[in-house]
Order: structure tokens, then C-alpha cells, then sequence
């Protein structure tokens, strides 16, 4: 199991792309009975642009929205987990 994501500016740190190529950071919130929910997230140009990867919806937050989305709350509750490299 990888490590719990602490804060948005350490999720900033860790999505943070150099340009809109880059792979991204892959992650998951950690649900009930062992389920997950797994994300690749970048941050670019000053947002958030995640991945859903259970349907392959895509979204561009704000990092002062993100508090008030499932993963600002997933921090919160320390549910935010990055994969192990």
C-alpha cells in the first residue's frame, strides 16, 4: 500500500506536469470493504485535471475548489493513498 496524501500542496508536489503530455500521478481514495477508486491526476497550468478512471470522465478543479470535491474530503479523511512505485 502506498502513503496517505496529506494536503493538497503535497498533491500538488507530487501531479505537478511540466506540460499537458506528462503521465500524471496515479492514486485512488480508498472506500468501504477494501474498494478503491483510482485517479491519475496532473497539475498544470495552476488546476487540477483528474481522471476517473472507472469510466474515464475527466475534470479540471481549481486547487481552492478541490477542498469541496470527493478528493479535497478523501485528504481530509486521509483516504487519499498513492499507488507504490
Amino acid at each position: 500500500m502506498g502513503g496517505k496524501i496529506n494536503s493538497i500542496k503535497e498533491l500538488m508536489k507530487l501531479s505537478k506536469c511540466i506540460d499537458s503530455f506528462d503521465d500524471g500521478f496515479e492514486c485512488y481514495v480508498a472506500l468501504n470493504f477494501g474498494c478503491k477508486s483510482s485517479k491519475i491526476i496532473r497539475w498544470h497550468d495552476n488546476r487540477f485535471h483528474v481522471i476517473h478512471e472507472i469510466d474515464g470522465s475527466e475534470e479540471f478543479i481549481s486547487a481552492e475548489n478541490l477542498i469541496d470535491t470527493n478528493i479535497g474530503l478523501a485528504i481530509q479523511r486521509g483516504a487519499l493513498i498513492r499507488y507504490d512505485i
